[in-house]
């Protein structure tokens, strides 16, 4: 086996064994964030190296748990009994797919579970049950006609354009000056 393939599996396994720890102390205290930051962190490496590497497989699932990471660092998803539970499935998921490149060279054999990677999208686009509000319009009143969309040159330009924007039409980009 490559040597680079090797040292992945090593630097991921020992990551996973501190996400293990860090998922038994978030049971019992859900608001250490430094917890969840490495837990990410130790995500988005084995999914960022998974693509330079093509295990694509393994890049999936642990896209899918960096998505709910990141949405619970957010505050956008709660830390929960479902979530603990998903995050030790994708764990598990990560250590038996790692076996599997071990021994083929490849995650190409592993059989992938469906219901891992929705629960984990699932629990990442769940909002926490004190921010969930029914949002209705504060405006009194009709709202204003959205201005027409003219072409560029069928409308003259206003202060700000003609003071701080030329056009570069060669290129069709904006060109802003630098202050000085």
């Amino acid at each position: 086996m490559d040597e680079i393939i090797q040292e992945f599996i090593l630097e991921s396994r020992e990551g996973l064994e501190q996400m293990a720890l860090d998922l038994v102390e978030l049971e019992t205290n859900p608001s250490q964030s430094e917890r969840v930051d490495r837990m990410f962190r130790t995500i988005h490496t084995i999914k960022g190296t998974c693509g330079f590497l093509d295990f694509e497989k393994l890049a999936e699932i642990s896209h899918q748990g960096e998505v709910l990471l990141s949405a619970i660092r957010k505050g956008q998803s709660p830390i929960g009994r479902d979530t603990i539970d998903a995050l030790l499935r994708l764990h598990d998921t990560i250590l038996d797919i790692l076996s599997v490149i071990e021994t083929h060279a490849s995650d190409v054999a592993y059989k992938m579970s469906v219901d891992l990677g929705e629960q984990l999208v699932t629990l990442a686009q769940d909002t926490p049950p004190a921010t969930k509000t029914e949002r209705t319009p504060t405006v009194d009143g009709p709202r204003p006609t959205p201005p027409a969309l003219l072409p560029p040159l069928a409308r003259q330009p206003n202060a700000w354009e003609t003071s701080c924007l030329r056009w570069d039409w060669s290129i069709s980009t904006p060109w802003f000056p630098h202050s000085s």
